[in-house]
């Protein structure tokens, strides 16, 4: 058995306090007044007579959650540090500082695509309360819908055979590969499930695959941080497209909205 680390004590402490669902929450709150509520407050006009382009007012604004969301993640992180190194008497170092950085980078950028999910809406439907309840729906599909729903599609589209005796066990293992495959695929389009994929592995150096693990292979083995990267690198670019796609549909959707 692998030796005890502050990662183990870390991921149990961050698993129990939710941080998929609490950072999402965070985001959605920040940014779904972003828009809407400069709007029912009267300010959005005054500001945009100003000598104010629209997109300086976007782009300060999402600089501004940039800044709060990156104190939030960084106080979280060293309150979290606090906490673990008073309890156990240890501090993250090296590899374990690494990947505790990592998650910590990882929390924000899934943070600030929540924020900008927030945004979208608060554009787009004016209302803030409309904007905050689009949002929360987005958050709970995300949560809760798109793992069965990438389950039920996987059992249709790559079904596993039921085991019979004398079963080819390359046949079987290519069976479950690609069922977990295209899983994986379509939980793409959950932050949320790229998230804990990523914390699972980041925080976790001995984890394997869940397909080696299904057959046997698995073995505890710690693996470099650059490793653990590579089982994770889609989840990570999955995240910073969403980001980057609310964003500029929040961008163009402002900027070609008619302010009234």
């Amino acid at each position: 058995m692998p030796k005890p680390s502050i990662l183990t004590a870390f991921n149990y402490l961050i698993s129990g306090a939710s941080v998929a669902i609490i950072g999402a929450i965070i985001g959605i709150v920040v940014g779904f007044d972003a828009v809407s509520g400069e709007r029912e407050r009267g300010t959005l006009k005054f500001l945009l007579t100003q000598p104010l382009f629209r997109d300086t007012l976007i782009n300060g604004k999402f600089l501004g959650f940039i800044s709060l969301i990156f104190v939030v993640v960084l106080t979280s992180l060293i309150i979290c540090i606090g906490v673990i190194g008073s309890t156990t008497g240890e501090f993250p170092d090296g590899d374990d500082l690494l990947r505790v950085t990592l998650f910590g980078l990882i929390t924000f950028l899934y943070m600030l695509a929540f924020v900008v999910i927030g945004m979208f809406f608060s554009i787009f439907l004016k209302e803030s309360v409309n904007a905050l309840l689009a949002a929360i729906a987005i958050f709970i599909v995300v949560n809760l819908l798109i793992s069965p729903i990438a389950s039920a599609i996987a059992s249709f589209a790559a079904p596993i055979p039921s085991y019979t005796f004398g079963s080819q066990g390359k046949a079987m293992q290519k069976a479950y590969q690609d069922n977990y495959n295209l899983q994986q695929q379509i939980s793409y389009l959950s932050p949320s499930e790229n998230f804990r994929n990523i914390n699972q592995v980041i925080l976790n150096p001995y984890f394997e695959n869940r397909q080696n693990m299904q057959f046997g292979f698995g073995q505890q083995v710690k693996h470099p941080i650059s490793e653990s990267l590579s089982m994770v690198w889609g989840n990570i670019i999955a995240i910073v497209v969403a980001l980057v796609m609310f964003f500029i549909a929040s961008y163009i959707l402002f900027l070609r909205q008619d302010i009234s």
